[in-house]
């Protein structure tokens, strides 16, 4: 590198120049304008959970938990497998439509379990059960402006390492 161009980094990096967000080339001559990313839309989501839950790894959540594969289906959580067959089970009685064990990670021959897949019912009152077991699941690691809200989504992920 040319000293020329470390002293212009080294002015750039007092100046604050590198700590600004990126720009939007499109705004030239016009104040700056920050490029805020886009957020997928829930069609967008659902979209790429469909598509998720046609692997060939992935299978009903309690077909995939039944105890019979103990030795090869390993839950990635603190909390057992018994305690996640539990959730399952208290989804389906709230009115979920289906769970699915999601794409499991292969390790040392073992199936590792991260996340589950919950389908949400068209119902209103089965679907405001379900919102308020996903608002108790998040209320353990995320803020309440966080949290999952019904958006009319299809589905809910609910990732097991939390």
């Amino acid at each position: 590198m040319h000293r020329t161009q470390l002293v212009i980094l080294f002015c750039l990096a007092l100046s604050g120049a590198c700590d600004r967000p990126a720009m939007d080339p499109s705004a030239a001559g016009q104040p700056d304008v920050p490029v805020v990313p886009r957020q997928p839309t829930t069609t967008q989501i659902d979209s790429e959970i469909t598509q998720g839950l046609s692997s060939p790894r992935t299978a009903e959540a309690l077909e995939w938990l039944d105890p019979k594969f103990e030795k090869t289906h390993v839950v990635w959580t603190t909390t057992d497998a018994d305690e996640v067959r539990d959730h399952v089970n208290d989804l389906y009685a709230a009115g979920a439509v289906k769970v699915w064990a999601t794409d499991p990670t292969e390790v040392d021959g073992q199936q590792v379990l991260m996340q589950l897949v919950m389908e949400l019912p068209t119902a209103p009152k089965a679907r405001e059960r379900l919102f308020k077991w996903i608002d108790n699941w998040e209320r353990r690691t995320l803020d309440a402006d966080d949290r999952t809200k019904d958006r009319g989504q299809r589905y809910y992920e609910i990732n097991l390492d939390r």
